[in-house]
This record gives C-alpha cells, sequence and structure tokens, in this order.
C-alpha cells in the first residue's frame, strides 16, 4: 500500500513512484534518472497558458460563477449511513471483455469522457431513485498540466481539478450525455484549464498562512454553494502491474483511490491494467453502508454499460 500527500505528488507522479519502488525490489533498473521529488523545483518548463484570450476566460469564470451561485450542486442521496467518522472501499473490476466493450481496447484513447458520462448518469440515477431530483451535476476531474514535451513524467503535484457540469437536459440519454461531456473535456484540454488557478495561487503567495487557511475554513459558511459533487480520478491505461520480483509473484490487480475533503461525498478512482478496469469507490460511512455502496457501484456499472454501447 502506497500514501502519497498531493504536496509531494499528484496520482500521475504516485504512479511512477510505485513502479520504481516495484523496480528496487526487482532488483531492476531504473529506465531513466533517479527519482528526486524536490528536483521538480528547478524544472524549466513551466505549464503551457491557455490559448483564449484574458477577457475570453473572464467572461467564462463570470458565467460559470453565476451558474453555481444560483444552482448549487447536487449531492449523493444517503442510504443506511453511520454516525462515525471514516470512509469505506468498495473495489470493481470488469473482465477484459468487458472493459473493452465499456470503454475501448485502445489504450491510447481517453476514456475519461466514458467514465465521466456514466458517473453523472449513475447520480441522477440514484438520487432520483431515492425521491431527491438532481439539478446541476458537477464534478471533478484531474487535468495533468505537463508540457507533451516532457517524455519522462516528473514527480510532483501538476495536476489541478478541473470541473465538469451538466444540467437535467445534457442527462436526457447516455447519448446526450456523452457528448455534452465530451465537449467539455476537450474545451478544459483546449484552454488548458487549471492554468489560472496556479497563477492565482503563486500570487496568494504573498498571503499569511493564516489568511490561507480561512479560505478553506469559511467554505462551509457559503453552504458548500462551490464544492462539486463528487471526485473521479483516471490514471489510465497499464500495459501491466508493477513486478516487485520472483520471490513475491506476479501481481493482478491495482487499485488507486483519489483524496477529497468533505462535503465531496464519493470518489472515484479508475485505472485500467492488463486490459481490466479496476474501479474504486471511496465513500464516507455517514454516506453508506457497505451494502449501499455495492448498490450504487452497480447503478454506476449499468450506466457504464449503457455509456460504452454507445461506442
Amino acid at each position: 500500500m502506497l500514501s502519497l500527500n498531493h504536496a509531494a505528488s499528484d496520482g500521475f507522479g504516485a504512479l511512477q513512484v510505485l513502479e520504481s519502488i516495484a523496480r528496487a525490489y526487482a532488483g531492476d533498473e531504473e529506465p531513466g534518472p533517479p527519482l528526486e521529488f524536490l528536483a521538480t523545483r528547478d524544472l524549466p518548463v513551466r505549464p503551457a497558458p491557455a490559448e483564449p484570450s484574458p477577457a475570453v476566460r473572464a467572461g467564462r469564470r463570470v458565467v460559470e460563477l453565476q451558474r453555481n451561485t444560483r444552482d448549487r450542486p447536487a449531492r449523493l442521496a444517503a442510504e443506511h449511513p453511520r454516525d462515525d467518522a471514516g470512509c469505506g472501499y468498495h473495489l470493481v473490476a470488469l473482465s477484459v471483455d468487458e472493459t473493452r466493450r465499456v470503454v475501448g481496447a485502445d489504450h491510447a484513447r481517453d476514456n475519461t469522457n466514458v467514465l465521466m458520462a456514466a458517473l453523472h448518469l449513475a447520480i441522477a440515477e440514484w438520487n432520483r431513485r431515492h425521491g431527491d431530483a438532481a439539478r446541476r451535476i458537477g464534478v471533478l476531474v484531474q487535468a495533468d498540466l505537463r508540457p507533451p514535451q516532457w517524455e519522462i513524467v516528473p514527480i510532483g503535484n501538476f495536476s489541478v481539478n478541473a470541473r465538469i457540469s451538466t444540467g437535467p437536459e445534457e442527462r436526457e440519454s447516455p447519448e446526450s450525455a456523452l457528448k455534452a461531456i465530451t465537449a467539455l473535456i476537450a474545451r478544459n484540454k483546449r484552454t488548458r484549464t487549471g492554468v489560472e488557478l496556479i497563477a492565482a495561487l503563486k500570487r496568494a503567495g504573498m498571503l499569511e498562512l493564516w489568511a490561507k487557511q480561512s479560505i478553506v475554513v469559511l467554505q462551509p459558511l457559503t453552504g458548500n454553494r462551490f464544492v462539486d459533487t463528487t471526485v473521479l480520478c483516471n490514471l489510465g491505461w497499464l500495459d501491466e502491474a508493477p513486478f516487485f520480483g520472483p520471490d513475491v509473484g506476479e501481481a493482478v490487480e491495482l487499485w488507486f483511490s483519489t483524496p477529497a475533503r468533505a462535503p465531496l461525498s464519493l470518489c472515484l478512482g479508475a485505472v485500467t491494467v492488463g486490459g481490466r478496469l479496476h474501479l474504486t469507490f471511496r465513500y464516507p460511512h455517514r454516506l453508506f453502508a457497505p451494502d449501499a455502496a455495492r448498490r450504487f457501484a452497480d447503478v454506476y456499472v449499468e450506466q457504464l454499460r449503457a455509456v460504452g454501447e454507445i461506442r
């Protein structure tokens, strides 16, 4: 089990750390230079700037801010919650054949669109079954800001969360959900969503530590109106799981969980290993009992199959 603080690395870098640890156990050589967490401080390359003009970006921020203020994000309906702290985990692994059917066999293809569309549809369906209609659903997805010229993924936190929101009209069918989400994710990639956040954080460096902490502490006073429904992180495709040497044996599964603070009630981590999609549903006990988490995962897989049939 590997746990990394996001101050040190994002999920994509954590995967490099895990593979490096496995090579050390197996006695294999590193394919590149040794991993050094602090080396990223001196990298000469910075994330590329967004393409649209500052006026266009400012206008888009105003529109999204008005929408978020007017229509707060949905919350997952609770089922059999327990009044204790902590989280549970529900794991689902699809077979090679089913993975190929739902997300495609080409690992070069970005399958985040399919995973994201299914998550929006699953949240809407789950809440509908519990008599709690979901209007705007907002899912945070990791945007990797590493420039394409970085051949080796450096260890560090080069990801920010980009919001993908849908309304009821965009979730009328699996086809409409996939179309809307594909367009939103393409826009985020084109405009390098998140670069502005990095710039804002850099300017915020002039603030005292207590002022930065207050921003997070005071956020619940807004009714968490700007906090999204859940988080999705897709680490992509691995041809095979990390190998820890012949004395350990073959690793056949790889599970990944992304962190998030309350009130983000559910976090979904996805990684495809050896052609099999691995899904980790992390949920607070104050949202689901284990059997409820299993039922939600069943709803998600059901929607994933529906979206996958479109491809």
